[in-house]
């Protein structure tokens, strides 16, 4: 699999796709000019006229080419790190390294508490925040940095979880389904199941999984 790609099945519809604000990219470039800035001061007080010499013609070269460098480093990573929430996971890739990503998955069920940190003044000018998703039996924290209205993805999150809840609370019953084999098979009612795989259907029997229409199959 490439860096630039990556599979979801079509059956599992993709509610957010969310990528790092890009004012994250002005505030690497405005820390650079600040560095650069007060390494002038610095050198200006211990040896005045630095820039005339020879050397300090290479120094200052070598400071841009290498803030240069690092700059499109960081926006490379900062590009390629997405973040997706389908009806049934919690998707982070993140680029770690320039040919090196990191992909976390997490269940929608796993997410027990939604919190959303936006505390600086920045953040509220950009309407940007981080998304942070504490997880079930204490297995640690997802988080989705610096994301465009986090608010929406928190209430698209607990939208799914509430439905989620609605379905997996019945995970004693059974219902039929019927499978590509054309076959009847009784199994858990469960959302993950009938999200993936089938519809949702009521008669007077009570709850049934159908089979999906032909048209949706090959959509």
């Amino acid at each position: 699999m490439g860096i630039f790609t990556f599979s979801i099945p079509q059956e599992e519809k993709k509610l957010l796709i969310a990528k790092i604000h890009w004012s994250n990219y002005l505030i690497i470039c405005l820390k650079l000019l600040i560095a650069g800035l007060l390494l002038a001061v610095i050198l200006t007080f211990s040896q005045p006229f630095w820039w005339e010499g020879h050397w300090g013609r290479i120094g200052v070269m070598f400071f841009i080419a290498g803030a240069v460098i690092y700059a499109i480093f960081d926006f490379w990573k900062r590009f390629l790190t997405t973040y997706i929430i389908t009806q049934c996971r919690l998707i982070d890739i993140t680029q770690e390294k320039i040919f090196r990503r990191i992909i976390t998955e997490v269940v929608v069920e796993e997410a027990e508490e939604i919190i959303i940190k936006n505390d600086s003044w920045l953040d509220k000018i950009f309407k940007k925040g981080d998304l942070i998703i504490k997880l079930k039996d204490k297995k640690g924290v997802l988080v989705f940095y610096s994301i465009k209205n986090p608010e929406i993805a928190k209430k698209i999150l607990e939208g799914i979880k509430e439905e989620t809840t609605k379905i997996v609370d019945k995970k004693g019953e059974e219902c039929s389904v019927i499978l590509k084999d054309n076959k009847t098979h009784n199994v858990p009612l469960s959302y993950s199941y009938y999200g993936e795989k089938a519809e949702i259907k009521k008669d007077k029997d009570g709850l049934i999984i159908a089979k999906k229409k032909k048209k949706e199959e090959d959509s």
